[in-house]
């Protein structure tokens, strides 16, 4: 693994928001951008392959908010992520679809923002009738989905530890020693067990970034160049909102970050979960709604059972 140092993270960032300026600030409800905290190459010297992890912490909450202190994995004893063979990760589609998930895991909600739209109804329909509107939106492309809690004291661990037991039967309890790392390592372990061929579907646009990426492969002089693997990984506290904004004109329709913050958004109502997610994406869009991966040694290192 080769990380990427500092300034070129600040610089990605800086080239990232330029780009993106004049369009989110058209907009008042646009999201802001998603700047990377971490970046890494992994090399795959048997399969002669070269994957670009590219990490985010997000935190869409308000200013004020508590701070994000310790991370911890509420779970059934077999799948903890320091037994478990492997870790799996479902889609926010998966949560909004899946009839026999039980409340609070099953969420009609997840991953999407609820906006009111009552002065654009009145607008397109040219009456002041209108008494509630709403719009609900999702991203056309979603992530993976793995699901922690944070907490800062004592406490607040004990009540999760209450609160998923007796709701849930999720007896066991694993903290996540470091997020950062722990994100990174999601993202390598995802990479290395990712089949291109049967995991995601490609589009054409898919295709056109992998063709047109490139990277120095002085190491193996008979492989392509070409970066096979591209993932994405962000992690941060969820956002606990009923409502995400206002839709009062045409511009308010144009969020073209929103769909991070859809994922880091769920309703007032399971706020009692204080619940910290990654959400691992690739280009393609995904085939399954769930998805396991291996957990390597290094990701089991940062976990211990609490």
């Amino acid at each position: 693994m080769c990380r990427v140092g500092s300034d070129a993270i600040q610089a990605a960032n800086q080239t990232m928001e330029a780009a993106f300026r004049q369009r989110v600030t058209a907009s008042r409800a646009a999201s802001p951008t998603p700047l990377f905290t971490d970046a890494a190459s992994v090399q795959d010297r048997a399969a002669k392959a070269l994957h670009l992890i590219l990490v985010r912490r997000l935190d869409y909450r308000p200013q004020g908010a508590s701070t994000v202190g310790n991370v911890a994995v509420f779970s059934e004893p077999a799948y903890t992520p320091f037994r478990t063979a492997r870790l799996q990760l479902a889609t926010p589609a998966y949560y909004r679809e899946q009839t026999d998930l039980a409340p609070g895991i099953g969420d009609a909600h997840d991953g999407t923002l609820t906006k009111d739209s009552i002065q654009w109804a009145e607008t397109v329909l040219s009456t002041g009738a209108v008494t509630n509107a709403s719009i609900s939106f999702a991203a056309s492309r979603e992530p993976w989905i793995y699901c922690a809690s944070h907490y800062q004291r004592d406490r607040e661990v004990h009540r999760l530890k209450d609160h998923f037991a007796e709701k849930y039967g999720y007896t066991a309890a694993t903290k996540i020693r470091d997020p950062e790392a722990f994100a990174m390592w999601l993202g390598i372990d995802f990479a290395l067990n990712l089949d291109k061929a049967t995991d995601v579907t490609l589009g054409k646009f898919d295709e056109f970034c992998y063709g047109h990426s490139s990277y120095n492969p002085t190491r193996w002089p008979d492989s392509s160049g070409q970066i096979d693997t591209i993932v994405h990984v962000c992690h941060g506290p969820v956002h606990y909102e009923d409502n995400s904004g206002y839709i009062a004109s045409q511009d308010d329709w144009l969020d073209l970050h929103g769909g991070p913050r859809a994922w880091f958004t769920k309703r007032t109502s399971l706020a009692s979960q204080s619940e910290y997610r990654f959400a691992v994406s690739t280009l393609g869009d995904p085939v399954e709604p769930r998805h396991h991966i291996d957990v390597s040694a290094e990701l089991r290192a940062l976990t211990s059972a609490l």
